[in-house]
C-alpha cells in the first residue's frame, strides 16, 4: 500500500505517481471524479446538517462531498483476490483517512467497487463511498435531529480519464458503478452496506489489519449503517428547485428563482428560509452572507416562482479561492411537521483571457503575442500581476505587474 505525508491538501499534486508507475512498467492512468464523497465514519452515507435557516452547520459536518477529486488507476494482476478482480486498481495518494494507522488508500479493485465487494483488499469501502455514497440531510433544531432528504445520485459524476491518442475526455463512470438510480445500482449499494454491517458485528476475527474499518470511526450514531429501501418511501407533496436566470459571472449580481410546484390535490401554505454561503472545494462551508424568507401559497397542482438576487457587494468579501456558492432553501408547511430542503452549488466564472499571435511564428525568431483580458468588477482593481510561461518559449516564468 502507498503511504504519503498528509501535509499537502491538493490531490492533483500526487499525480506524479502515474509517471513513477509507468517508469516501473505498470500501466497507469489518471482518474477525475466530480462530486466525490469523503465518508469519515464508514457507513456509505454523507451526512449533512442544517439549521432552521437552511445553513450548513460546519461544527457538525464530519462527512463532505468534494467538488472534484483525482486519483490514479494502475493495471495489475491481483492474486490476493478472487478471480476476475484484477485489472484496473484505484491508487489514491491523497491523505484523507488512515488505513491500518497510515494515510494510504489502495490498491482497490475497480471491479470490486462496482460490484459492492467492499470486503476485498484494500480500502474498498472508502473507494466505494467516493463514487457511490448516499447523501443524507438532517435538520438540527431544539437539540434534536430530523431527517430531511436522502439523495442517492449526488456522489460520483462524470468519472473521467484522458482518451487514448486524443485529448478528449473518456467517461469511465460505468466501470465504477451501474447506472445511477437503476435497481441494480441500489442492489449493489445494499450489498455493500450489508457486508459492512457483517464486518462490524462482534466476532473473533474483528479488526482485520487490511480492513478500512481500522481507521478512526464514530461509533455513537444509532443510525450507523442503516438500511435504505430500494425505492423511496416518501411521497413528495411539494417540489422545490433553483434555476439561474443569468450566467454566474464574477463581479455581477446573481439572479435566480426558486420554483415551487404543488404535486398534491391539497392547498399548500409554505414558509421558506433561504440562505447562501461560500464553500471550499472539499465541501467545507464558510459563514453565510445572505438570507431571505419567502411565503408562498399554492393551489392544487399549481407552480410559482420566487425571484431572488444576491448582490456582488453581498458575496464579494466572502468568496474562497474556489469561487463556490451554495444556495439553500428549507421549507415547511403550516399544517405539517415535514420539512423540504433544496440546494444548488454555483461556480462563479471569470472572463476568458485571449492570446492573439501577431505575425508568423518561426523557429529561433522573436514572436509578438497580444494578451487581452478585462476587469469583470464594477470597481477599479490595483496591484494586478499577469503571469506567462511556455515550454521552450521563456527561460523562466514571466511576470508583468
Amino acid at each position: 500500500m502507498l503511504s504519503l505525508d498528509p501535509g499537502s491538501p491538493a490531490c492533483w499534486c500526487f499525480l506524479c505517481l502515474s509517471a513513477v508507475m509507468r517508469c516501473l512498467g505498470i500501466p497507469t492512468r489518471v482518474i477525475t471524479n466530480f462530486d466525490s464523497g469523503h465518508d469519515t465514519d464508514g457507513n456509505l452515507i454523507i451526512d449533512e446538517y442544517y439549521d432552521n435557516t437552511g445553513r450548513i452547520l460546519e461544527n457538525m459536518k464530519k462527512d463532505t462531498v468534494w467538488n472534484f477529486h483525482v486519483w490514479n488507476e494502475c493495471w495489475m494482476v491481483r492474486k490476493d483476490l478472487p478471480p476476475g478482480y484484477g485489472g484496473w486498481q484505484v491508487l489514491d495518494a491523497t491523505p484523507q483517512e488512515t488505513s491500518n494507522g497510515l494515510y494510504c488508500c489502495g490498491p482497490a479493485s475497480v471491479k470490486a467497487i462496482k460490484e459492492g465487494e467492499v470486503d476485498l483488499n484494500y480500502d474498498t469501502p472508502f473507494a466505494f463511498s467516493m463514487v457511490n455514497a448516499d447523501c443524507m440531510s438532517w435538520l438540527v433544531y431544539g437539540g434534536k435531529e430530523q431527517k430531511l432528504h436522502r439523495d442517492t445520485a449526488t456522489v460520483g459524476n462524470f468519472i473521467s480519464t484522458k482518451s487514448i491518442q486524443s485529448d478528449e475526455r473518456d467517461d469511465v463512470t460505468e466501470s465504477y458503478k451501474y447506472e445511477e438510480g437503476s435497481l441494480q445500482e441500489r442492489q449493489v449499494f445494499l450489498k455493500a452496506l450489508q457486508k459492512l454491517k457483517t464486518e462490524r458485528a462482534p466476532g473473533p476475527h474483528q479488526g482485520d489489519s487490511n480492513s478500512f474499518s481500522s481507521a478512526p470511526r464514530r461509533q455513537d450514531s444509532s443510525r450507523s449503517l442503516d438500511t435504505p429501501s430500494l425505492r423511496p418511501s416518501d411521497v413528495i407533496q411539494v417540489s422545490l428547485k433553483f434555476e439561474l436566470l443569468d450566467p454566474p459571472n464574477m463581479g455581477q449580481d446573481i439572479n435566480f428563482v426558486l420554483l415551487a410546484v404543488n404535486l398534491s390535490p391539497q392547498f399548500k401554505d409554505l414558509k421558506l428560509n433561504l440562505s447562501a454561503q461560500s464553500l471550499l472545494h472539499d465541501g467545507s462551508p464558510l459563514a453565510p452572507f445572505w438570507q431571505d424568507v419567502a411565503f408562498i401559497t399554492l393551489f392544487p397542482e399549481e407552480e410559482k416562482t420566487y425571484p431572488c438576487k444576491i448582490l456582488y457587494s453581498q458575496y464579494s468579501q466572502y468568496l474562497s479561492t474556489d469561487k463556490l456558492i451554495r444556495i439553500s432553501a428549507l421549507g415547511e408547511e403550516k399544517s405539517s411537521p415535514e420539512k423540504i430542503l433544496v440546494n444548488k452549488i454555483i461556480t462563479l466564472t471569470f472572463p476568458r483571457i485571449m492570446i492573439n499571435v501577431l505575425g508568423v511564428a518561426s523557429v529561433n525568431q522573436p514572436l509578438t503575442v497580444q494578451v487581452v483580458f478585462s476587469n469583470p468588477l464594477s470597481e477599479p482593481v490595483e496591484d494586478c500581476v499577469l503571469t506567462l510561461e511556455g515550454s521552450g518559449l521563456f527561460k523562466k516564468q514571466q511576470r508583468v505587474l
